[in-house]
């Protein structure tokens, strides 16, 4: 049976700890970005296409899953996007309406900034989009974002415009209402989820919410 595009995962070729949780999004659509076949062969999931220049893909893992009918887009290693960015704007046609984007933080930091940017680009174009780790999930929002989360999760609400403006929170431990927050202040970095549905509102500008554990998996 044909999976459906409309709920995708990227998985990239940053770190992946938990390399077994990719397991969970088998029934999701899978793209593998070039490197990122390696963590696909390590917990023995079938991606459904692999997009990549293979700069970083090895040979016999490619050879792999070509050989289980696994599609090859080849990208040219000289061009202006990064693999990411190109299985972004590729899902993005197919109508895909929501995207999880794993192995995609490490220790490149222009790497990692890049890839939390692309969230932008995935607002942009419609797409409910998140990036994860063992650590961490990053979402975006311009308007409303809610979600049910644990009592004592850390979350930190961080501007990626200069200016977001309104902002209100509901169910956190330090609540704001219509404040204004400005990308070079941290004042929004390490509040508290009170348990059970959560929220943030925006009336302009993007506003990045990062849910975070330290590796004791208790909150920062």
């Amino acid at each position: 049976m044909t999976k459906s595009k409309s709920r995708a995962v990227i998985v990239g070729n940053g770190n992946m700890e938990d390399v077994q949780s990719l397991k969970n999004y088998s029934h999701r659509f899978i793209v593998a970005c070039d490197g990122g076949v390696r963590h696909c062969i390590r917990a023995g999931v079938k991606p459904d296409i692999i997009v990549g220049d293979l700069d970083s893909a090895s040979k016999e893992d490619i050879a792999f899953f070509e050989k289980e009918g696994v599609v090859l887009i080849k990208l040219p290693e000289k061009k202006d996007l990064t693999d990411t960015e190109y299985a972004i704007e590729l899902l993005a046609e197919e109508k895909c309406e929501e995207l999880c984007l794993l192995a995609l933080t490490g220790e490149r930091l222009d790497h990692t900034r890049t890839n939390i940017n692309l969230l932008y680009k995935c607002l942009k174009l419609g797409i409910k989009a998140c990036i994860k780790d063992k650590y961490n999930t990053v979402t975006i929002t311009d308007n409303i974002f809610v979600s049910n989360r644990e009592k004592n999760e850390t979350v930190s609400l961080i501007p990626l415009t200069e200016k977001v403006k309104s902002v209100t929170t509901k169910n956190l431990e330090y609540e704001i209402t219509d404040f204004d927050m400005d990308i070079a202040s941290s004042r929004g970095v390490s509040n508290v989820c009170l348990g059970g549905e959560m929220s943030v509102s925006v009336k302009e500008g993007v506003l990045l919410i990062f849910f975070s554990k330290d590796r004791e998996g208790k909150a920062v």
